[in-house]
């Protein structure tokens, strides 16, 4: 998992969906992690004992699912609630997706 630069996760709109993102974010990211796992945790291991980058990944489909609203109705930059943890979309990703979207449109 660390020699890729992007975790690809796929996700429907389902709400066992947003329970599997909160199990990666947890752990594999570290985010929530009780304070007495925290130095035994993947993240914290790779990032502080290795000096390792964690992949990055996309949260764009994610936030959508997980609101229950298309990816037109997403603005970057705005601060959406994921299970308790506040979440942004920024421009870059946002962009990828409506482009691929834009370019499936294109192809029916």
């Amino acid at each position: 998992m660390l020699a890729a630069e992007r975790l690809i996760v796929p996700c429907t709109a389902a709400g066992f969906s947003a329970r599997v993102i909160s199990n990666i974010d947890q752990l594999v990211y570290g985010h929530r992690v009780p304070p007495d796992y925290e130095k035994a945790s993947f993240s914290y291991k790779a990032t502080e004992e290795f000096s390792m980058t964690l992949p990055k990944m996309r949260l764009v489909a994610i936030v959508a699912s997980y609101q229950g609203k298309p990816i037109r109705k997403l603005r970057a930059g705005k601060i959406y609630d994921l299970d308790g943890e506040p979440t942004t979309v920024n421009h870059e990703s946002l962009d990828l997706y409506r482009r691929a979207i834009q370019k499936l449109v294109g192809l029916l």
